[in-house]
């Protein structure tokens, strides 16, 4: 019996993300017959990938009986800080023989759209001298 697939995508923010989850990873999943974001994700996700052994056994077990493509951008952080620690996290619930696609922007673009994200749409009062 062939293992099953698992698939994780780690789309840090501001890289289209919303636009592959909605218009591209679904219809993929469709095609090959793949559970997309299972419930069992979205729960640990919803919790800043604090989880308890139950959420992680649960997440473990669809993951050994079906096919599974992820898309959470918040299996990572916003804040490059906090990449590492989250990777670790990512590798402690899919293991090392998930296939993991990671999009990526260039840094520059990428600082100076999340700094205007917080000001304008989240209305953090954040100087750039703090946040850059």
């Amino acid at each position: 019996m062939k293992k099953p697939l698992s698939i994780v995508h780690i789309g840090l923010p501001k890289t289209g993300t919303t636009s592959l989850q909605k218009y591209v990873f679904p219809k993929i999943c469709e095609k090959l017959n793949m559970l997309y974001n299972p419930k069992e994700i979205s729960s640990i996700c919803r919790n800043g990938l604090f989880y308890n052994n139950k959420e992680k056994n649960n997440l473990q077990n669809v993951l050994k009986h079906n096919n599974v493509f992820v898309s959470k951008e918040t299996l990572v952080n916003w804040n490059p800080c906090n990449w590492e620690s989250a990777a670790d996290k990512v590798l402690e619930l899919f293991g090392k023989k998930s296939i993991i696609i990671i999009s990526l922007r260039n840094p520059y673009e990428y600082l100076n759209s999340i700094y205007i994200q917080k000001i304008l749409h989240e209305g953090n009062i954040i100087p750039p001298s703090d946040f850059f």
